[in-house]
C-alpha cells in the first residue's frame, strides 16, 4: 500500500477517534482518504488517466491544508497538535507521490 494511503488511513482513524461529533473534521479526513484511493486507482499507461490521477492527489494536498486550518479554529490544543502533524505528513507524502510521479513522466516525454 502507498505510503500516503496508510497515514491517511491513519488520519480518519485518528479524527473518528477523537473528533467524535465533530463530522466537518472527520468528512474531511474521510475525502482526503478517499481522493489518494481515487488516484491510486488510474491507470499510469493513459495521459488522461494520469491526469486525472494527479488531480485526485492535488486535491488531496489541498484537504489536508484545509483539515489543519479546520483544526486550527475547532480543536483543543492537544488534539490539534497531533492532526495537524498527521495532516501535515500526508500532505508531505502526497506532495512527493505526485511530484515523483510528474519528474518520471518528464524523463519520458524527454527520451
Amino acid at each position: 500500500m502507498n505510503a500516503s494511503i496508510a497515514k491517511a488511513r491513519a488520519l480518519v482513524c485518528a479524527c473518528a477517534d477523537k473528533q467524535r461529533g465533530n463530522e466537518l473534521i472527520v468528512c474531511t479526513a474521510a475525502e482526503i482518504y478517499k481522493n489518494l484511493i481515487r488516484a491510486d486507482e488510474c491507470s499510469l499507461s493513459d495521459a488522461n488517466e494520469r491526469a486525472e490521477r494527479q488531480r485526485f492527489q492535488r486535491e488531496a494536498i489541498v484537504g489536508c491544508r484545509v483539515l489543519a486550518g479546520l483544526s486550527d479554529s475547532i480543536c483543543n490544543e492537544e488534539a490539534r497538535g497531533n492532526l495537524c502533524g498527521r495532516a501535515a505528513e500526508v500532505r508531505r507524502l502526497t506532495a512527493a507521490w505526485l511530484n515523483g510521479e510528474k519528474r518520471q513522466t518528464q524523463k519520458g516525454a524527454g527520451r
